[in-house]
């Protein structure tokens, strides 16, 4: 019983001066700690301060970049319309001419003259590409 009364006395000290060690140990370091997490937290707020202004900033351009998207959208969507547009009056001008071209071959099979007997030697195809191309110059 003696000798477990002197083991906890031993052990008692040992804490002692474990605690003692620890708290001197705790102080020393104590200012660079601060020091360390001060600049821990500086950083951090840096950090939040950057991804805020990062979030802040994002939507702004977001939007910028949706509004230039449709914009460029919509400019696609007239020039789209303006070629349909054209390729009707273009479709609907060469059907006339074909309408035109047709009724002067027959107007030429139906009156044949002299005056166009030297082409007697061409062919049919290459006096229709002649015809049309005379109009097509004179549009």
């Amino acid at each position: 019983e003696k000798e477990k009364a002197e083991r906890e006395v031993i052990v008692r000290e040992f804490q002692e001066e474990l605690v003692d060690h620890l708290q001197k140990f705790s102080m020393s370091e104590s200012p660079l700690e601060g020091t360390s997490h001060c600049h821990i937290n500086l950083d951090e707020t840096w950090t939040s301060k950057k991804k805020l202004f990062q979030v802040e900033i994002q939507p702004e351009e977001k939007h910028e970049e949706f509004r230039k998207l449709s914009e460029l959208i919509s400019l696609l969507n007239y020039t789209a319309d303006q070629i349909r547009k054209k390729n009707r009056e273009l479709e609907e001008e060469a059907t006339g001419y074909k309408k035109c071209l047709e009724m002067t071959i027959n107007m030429l099979n139906a009156f044949a003259n002299e005056d166009f007997s030297c082409h007697g030697d061409l062919n049919t195809d290459q006096l229709k590409m002649d015809i049309l191309f005379k109009k097509l110059k004179q549009k």
